[in-house]
């Protein structure tokens, strides 16, 4: 599912810029910062803020579909 671009705000502004898992600023890296679902759609994660994460393109990568990455 696409997520819509007003999420994609909602969910930078309330992670501060910040990769919700590694802490990394956005302003440090050329690299994009994906929304990830925190529990992957294929295990069921809705697309709501609670299950939406910020992440850096290093920790999106690393932590895949897992539920606990």
């Amino acid at each position: 599912m696409t997520i819509p671009r007003s999420m994609h705000q909602q969910v930078r502004e309330r992670a501060s810029g910040l990769c919700e898992y590694c802490h990394l600023p956005d302003t440090l890296t050329t690299l994009p910062f994906q929304i990830d679902h925190i529990i992957a759609e294929m295990h069921g994660g809705p697309t709501i803020l609670e299950d939406l994460a910020y992440g850096c393109m290093h920790c999106d990568a690393f932590k895949g579909p897992n539920i606990a990455g």
